[in-house]
C-alpha cells in the first residue's frame, strides 16, 4: 500500500476543524497538524484572586537527573493567566491523568475565566501536593512549605 502524502501550506486549511473553541487562534495550525504525540497532563496553579486555575497542557518535555528535575512547556504562553501565576507564586504542580479525565479537562478550557474555579468547572478535587521541590533551597518538603500549593485528585476509574 503506498503511503498517503498530506501537504499543508502557510495558508490555514479552510477544512481544518476546531477540537475547541479558538484552537487555531491559540496554535498555529502547523502545531496541530505536525506535532509529535506526547502525554498531555494539567498544570494546576492558583489565580491572583485565589481560585483554583487548571491548564491542559501538552507539547512539553521531561528531563531530570541527580541535581535537577526540568519541565520544559513549549506552549505555555506569557500572555496566558497561567504562565502570571507561575510567575507570581514561584509554584505550580504537574498531574499526569487517566484518559477518563479528558472531558473534564478540556471543560476547563471552556470555563476558564479569572472568576471561574477551574477545579469545580473540571469536577475536580483540589488537594496539597504531596512533596515539592523548594527552588530557593533545594529541599524537598511537603506542599504546606510554600504557599498555595495545589495538586489535583483524582478516584480510581
Amino acid at each position: 500500500m503506498a503511503a498517503t502524502k498530506i501537504e499543508i501550506g502557510k495558508d490555514f486549511p479552510q477544512y481544518f476543524k476546531p477540537a475547541y473553541p479558538e484552537e487555531f487562534e491559540l496554535f498555529s495550525h502547523f502545531e496541530v497538524t505536525a506535532g509529535i504525540p506526547t502525554v498531555l497532563f494539567a498544570i494546576t496553579t492558583w489565580k491572583e484572586n485565589g481560585k483554583p486555575n487548571v491548564c491542559f497542557h501538552s507539547w512539553s518535555c521531561f528531563h531530570g537527573d541527580k541535581t535537577a528535575f526540568f519541565a520544559v512547556m513549549g506552549n505555555l504562553y506569557q500572555h496566558t493567566h497561567t504562565y502570571a501565576n507561575i510567575q507570581r507564586e514561584k509554584c505550580f504542580c504537574i498531574n499526569f491523568l487517566p484518559v477518563s479525565a479528558y472531558d473534564r479537562l478540556v471543560e476547563t478550557i471552556n470555563s476558564n475565566g479569572f472568576e471561574t474555579d477551574e477545579f469545580a468547572a473540571g469536577n475536580f478535587t483540589p488537594e496539597n501536593a504531596k512533596t515539592i521541590h523548594d527552588a530557593d533551597t533545594g529541599a524537598a518538603g511537603s506542599g504546606k512549605r510554600r504557599t498555595k500549593s495545589v495538586c489535583d485528585r483524582y478516584g480510581e476509574d
